[in-house]
């Protein structure tokens, strides 16, 4: 089992408890119990990354990376500290029968805090992992690992976090859920605008690409590698089309359609860039601005509609990809 689908599925057992806790004290507190568990788990591999004999992790690098690399533990140590002090306070807050609010944020509720330290745990393992990088080559062989049965996989897990995250069968019905996530039919107009939001986020995101590359060259080696290991497995217009599905299905219904209404469009664009840990460089810019506008979309036209455009926007960029890498070839 890998680090990320165990994370996952724990995530998605804290979901389900955290639901519960939203109305049963018994797991209102087994929740953050857990959380501090796990916070205290990311904080100890920080420490024992930055402190212990280096030999201690000799068993888990791999060719191209270095987990004795001060990055790798000090994002761990900033992610399970942050995460510790978010469940001490929220526990604290409820031992009070307190319950403030940040924006539209109830903080301190059970399935609120769990998925800021989620959000927060998940964010710091991939800058960790990034961080860890020596050799941008294993990001193609990381890439190429991935198939559509794996990706299928990673993103239904997605999907099934999101509806479970928002109370489907706990605190909510399935047209509460839909409605919650923001998922509804979509008519001409919205098909009309997405084709359109797709090609204007392309040239976006190329434009700010070629800003990006000047400003830093360096940063190409990372991007070309991760292309490369990703045109392994999705080099056709079949899997061109199936990476864009799944994505943009899984993500927006978790950022877009989950996070946002409660952690706000920036906050959230912000956290898609952090776990896009590929463009873990300056390009993390264009992450951030593409999350912006399909934030935006999300807002005026609701879920389905992002959905419908990130998935015309990861098809036509990695058909554009392929066939630039059909034409370079000799």
């Amino acid at each position: 089992m890998t680090p990320l689908l165990l994370f996952f599925i724990l995530a998605l057992l804290l979901m389900v408890v955290a639901n519960l806790g939203q109305r049963l004290a018994w797991a209102r507190w087994l929740t953050f119990a857990s959380l501090a568990i796990a916070a205290i788990v990311v904080l100890s591999a920080g420490l024992l990354s930055l402190f212990a004999n280096p030999d201690l992790f000799a068993d888990f690098d791999q060719p191209g990376m270095d987990l004795t690399l001060p990055g790798f533990g000090w994002w761990l140590v900033v992610s399970g500290s942050l995460s510790l002090l978010v469940v001490f306070g929220a526990a604290i807050v409820s031992r009070r029968n307190q319950d403030p609010v940040l924006g539209q944020l109830y903080w301190s509720r059970p399935v609120q805090v769990t998925a800021i330290v989620l959000t927060m745990m998940y964010a710091g393992l991939n800058l960790a992992v990034s961080a860890a990088i020596t050799d941008p080559a294993i990001l193609t062989e990381m890439a190429g690992e991935v198939g559509i049965p794996e990706l299928a996989g990673q993103y239904a897990i997605l999907v099934t976090l999101s509806f479970l995250g928002v109370g489907l069968g706990i605190r909510r019905n399935w047209p509460e859920t839909l409605k919650r996530l923001g998922l509804r039919r979509i008519g001409l107009i919205e098909l009309i605008i997405a084709g359109a939001a797709a090609f204007g986020m392309v040239i976006v995101s190329m434009f700010l690409g070629l800003i990006v590359l000047l400003l830093f060259p360096d940063s190409l080696a990372e991007v070309e590698s991760f292309n490369q290991g990703m045109l392994l497995n999705f080099g056709s217009p079949l899997g061109a089309i199936a990476l864009g599905l799944f994505s943009g299905i899984g993500e927006e219904i978790l950022y877009r359609g989950a996070l946002q209404p409660a952690f706000g469009l920036i906050v959230t664009s912000v956290v898609f860039a952090l776990h896009h840990s590929q463009y873990v460089n300056p390009g993390l810019l264009v992450i951030f601005v593409i999350g912006l506008l399909l934030g935006l979309i999300r807002k005026y036209l609701g879920t389905t509609t992002a959905v419908l455009v990130h998935a015309l926007y990861n098809t036509v960029l990695l058909l554009l990809s392929l066939a630039a890498a059909q034409f370079i070839s000799p």
